[in-house]
């Protein structure tokens, strides 16, 4: 993600869960309501069945990981 990126995502279905690792840079993501900040070699899960939003916190680009987890039904 460059520098002042920024991407925002629609819900996925219920009970979809995100799993992110940020390998360089700085992350900020949103969703429910709450701000979470990742930094370099710090990960994340959060529930993706809502809004949420990523940001590009930092000074330089992130490399990241991103895993999601959709249930079976």
């Amino acid at each position: 993600m460059d520098e002042a990126a920024s991407w925002s995502a629609e819900p996925h279905i219920d009970g979809t869960e995100e799993f992110i690792t940020v390998f360089e840079g700085e992350m900020t993501i949103h969703v429910g309501g709450e701000e979470f900040t990742v930094k370099q070699g710090e990960s994340i899960r959060f529930r993706a069945d809502k809004p949420h939003r990523y940001l590009n916190s930092g000074v330089s680009e992130n490399r990241l990981s991103m895993v999601i987890h959709y249930l079976g039904r």
